[in-house]
């Protein structure tokens, strides 16, 4: 599988995996971390798939 990746996106920063929240915002962290964790199984669960 090849992905064709525009240059401003070849150029630009990685996204941070776990964003900056205060110390307070509880919720917001566990969200993010869960949502992460979602798109790293999907991630997994598409490369596991025989290709055709």
């Amino acid at each position: 599988m090849i992905f064709i990746v525009p240059e401003i996106l070849s150029q630009s920063e990685s996204a941070r995996s776990i964003p900056v929240l205060s110390t307070t915002s509880k919720e917001g962290r566990s969200t993010s971390i869960f949502l992460l964790l979602l798109g790293n199984i999907f991630l997994v669960y598409v490369l596991s798939l025989p290709s055709s």
